[in-house]
């Protein structure tokens, strides 16, 4: 029979602390399946390509795009599909779909 110590148990436990899985903060929002953007100054370009793949970025979002962004300066980007903008409590969320 095999007996297990805590010291192995506990350093697999401290280990999964810094998953890639584990929520994000607060003031991010996600960005693709990994990618996850600070809320009210980045926002997320999706780039849709050939063959239905896609990839992710977090860009900086211009000052210039105070307020609403998808009206003041993210729409008219080259290859724009859709532009989306959410405001819950404060925290801003954008994300464009571009066509490559």
């Amino acid at each position: 029979m095999r007996t297990l110590t805590a010291a192995p148990l506990v350093l697999v436990l401290a280990g999964l602390a810094h998953c890639s899985s584990d929520p994000p903060a607060p003031s991010t929002f996600a960005c693709g399946l990994t990618l996850h953007c600070t809320a009210n100054t980045e926002y997320c370009e999706d780039s849709a390509h050939a063959g239905g793949t896609h990839s992710y970025a977090c860009k900086p979002l211009p000052s210039s795009c105070a307020g609403n962004p998808c009206s003041n300066c993210l729409s008219g980007m080259a290859g724009e599909i859709s532009c989306s903008s959410i405001t819950i409590s404060g925290i801003q969320e954008n994300t464009v779909e571009l066509n490559q």
